[in-house]
């Protein structure tokens, strides 16, 4: 299945999959540089699953989008 970028429903679904993933990771980190180490986690991520599944690469990448900024 493709992702349409003009879909509401389906921009809806990679939000909230974004906000899932860095609660996930938020979770998984007690650490004062927690940011660093989302960023740092999500970038090999996205060079993991790149050829496997563009959908999830755009979840990590609106992920990394909403992340506050340092």
């Amino acid at each position: 299945m493709s992702f349409d970028q003009s879909d509401p429903i389906q921009l809806l679904q990679l939000r909230v999959g974004a906000l899932e993933f860095i609660v996930k990771q938020l979770a998984a980190i007690q650490s004062v540089t927690a940011l660093e180490l989302i960023e740092e986690n999500t970038k090999k991520q996205i060079e993991i699953w790149k050829e496997k599944s563009p959908e999830i690469v755009e979840v990590m990448e609106f992920a990394l989008d909403i992340l506050p900024k340092k």
